[in-house]
């Protein structure tokens, strides 16, 4: 599952870089923001979106051609229900 690859240590450094608030508010990614405005985090050394990586933390795997994009429009939010 890819939850084991990205390990314990992983995890808990990237939810340390979330603003959590409400189940149905907006969770803010407080990290490194690209010039996209979308939040960044490094996977392997190399950039990945957070909120894909937020959805893969909790879902698994994106499926191919599933698309991950957020209902509330806010390119910081990593909340998989958004």
């Amino acid at each position: 599952m890819i939850k084991d690859f990205y390990g314990q240590k992983f995890q808990q450094r990237f939810w340390s870089k979330v603003s959590k608030k409400g189940e149905d508010e907006c969770w803010e990614w407080i990290g490194c923001v690209g010039a996209n405005g979308y939040g960044q985090t490094a996977v392997n050394r190399k950039p990945h979106s957070s909120h894909r990586v937020a959805w893969e933390l909790v879902h698994g795997k994106i499926p191919e051609g599933l698309c991950i994009l957020h209902r509330c429009d806010n390119h910081k939010c990593v909340n998989t229900k958004h």
